[in-house]
């Protein structure tokens, strides 16, 4: 799993080193994303918690006018669960992701392919049966995961001065821990907020 890590941070350091080359290409900031969640967790995860609910927000860069695009990604959940012991399960996430756009012909309409590795930290308060009553517990994974973006971004064609559109985003991510693999899948809607002058934009390639 840590190859896929390896494979988002060694992507975006050699497509900024090849970029670096040609002074035509510029890495600038291009959307700030701010969102919420649903989660379902599978497999052996699901043994744990049946759904869960959150907010995400992510800052965008680009190499334009190149297709692909660097994202910071933050994540807060709150999961159900079914341990009678738990009082409260809270999951936060840090995400490193590239993305690559493809805009639909000439219209407003953005698909981006993404891939993201980073950490995910587990948060558990209750009485574990445990002597020491009421306690709280944090754990640590790596987080990896694959999603499709699907975003309306009216700068694109519609109105150039335009700030605002909205995405919408599946996605699936696994983190290995000791025993296992947890899975979930995730429903991501949100609003987009086009960063800097008419021009600081990715439009990718046309499909």
């Amino acid at each position: 799993m840590k190859s896929i890590l390896w494979v988002v941070l060694l992507s975006a350091v050699f497509l900024t080193g090849a970029c670096a080359a040609d002074g035509k290409v510029q890495l600038r900031l291009t959307s700030l994303d701010i969102g919420a969640s649903g989660i379902l967790p599978v497999g052996t995860y699901s043994d744990y918690s049946d759904y869960g609910a959150g907010g995400t927000i992510r800052l965008s860069t680009s190499l334009l006018p190149s297709r692909f695009d660097f994202s910071f990604r933050l994540g807060a959940f709150w999961l159900d669960n079914e341990n009678p012991y738990t009082d409260l399960v809270l999951n936060f996430h840090s995400l490193l992701e590239v993305a690559y756009r493809i805009s639909l012909g000439n219209s407003s309409w953005v698909l981006s392919p993404r891939i993201s590795g980073g950490v995910l930290v587990h948060y558990a308060s209750g009485d574990f049966n445990t002597l020491e009553g009421r306690t709280q517990k944090v754990y640590v994974d790596q987080l990896y995961g694959a999603s499709l973006d699907i975003s309306f971004e009216p700068w694109l064609s519609r109105n150039p001065n335009a700030r605002f559109g909205f995405y919408i985003a599946p996605s699936y991510f696994i983190f290995p821990n000791q025993n296992d693999f947890g899975m979930y899948g995730s429903l991501d809607i949100g609003g987009r907020i086009r960063l800097g002058n008419p021009g600081n934009v990715n439009r990718g390639s046309e499909a």
